[in-house]
C-alpha cells in the first residue's frame, strides 16, 4: 500500500508516487491546453522529479526552489534545463521557506 512505502526525499524511489503525480499533471496539463502549467517544486535534489514532470506534458513548466548547496546539483539542473529549454526549467535560488513565500 501506499502508505507503507516508508519516507524518502527522492521520487524516483517509489514507483507508484512517480506514476501517480505524472497522472495528475498529465490531467492538469490537458485541462489548461493552450496555457503552460506551472509546477513550483520545493528541493530539487539531483532532478529526477524536474524530469519527470517535464516529460508528462509539452506545456509543463518546472520551477524549483532550492539552496542548490549540494555539488552537482547546478551541473545537473543545466543539463537538465539544455534538453528542456529555458522556458520550461527555471530556478530560485535560496532558502525555500522565504524564496515560495516571495514567489
Amino acid at each position: 500500500s501506499y502508505k507503507t512505502l516508508g519516507k524518502s526525499k527522492q521520487i524516483n524511489l517509489h514507483p507508484l508516487q512517480s506514476v501517480l503525480l505524472t497522472h495528475i499533471v498529465q490531467q492538469e496539463a490537458f485541462t489548461k491546453k493552450s496555457k503552460n502549467f506551472r509546477v513550483c517544486q520545493t528541493g530539487f535534489d539531483s532532478g529526477e522529479a524536474s524530469a519527470l514532470f517535464l516529460l508528462a506534458s509539452m506545456n509543463v513548466q518546472v520551477v524549483v526552489f532550492d539552496s542548490f548547496s549540494e555539488p552537482l546539483q547546478s551541473a545537473s539542473f543545466l543539463a537538465i534545463q539544455q534538453v528542456f529549454g529555458m522556458d520550461r526549467l527555471m530556478r530560485v535560488v535560496g532558502d525555500s521557506c522565504k524564496t515560495l513565500l516571495k514567489f
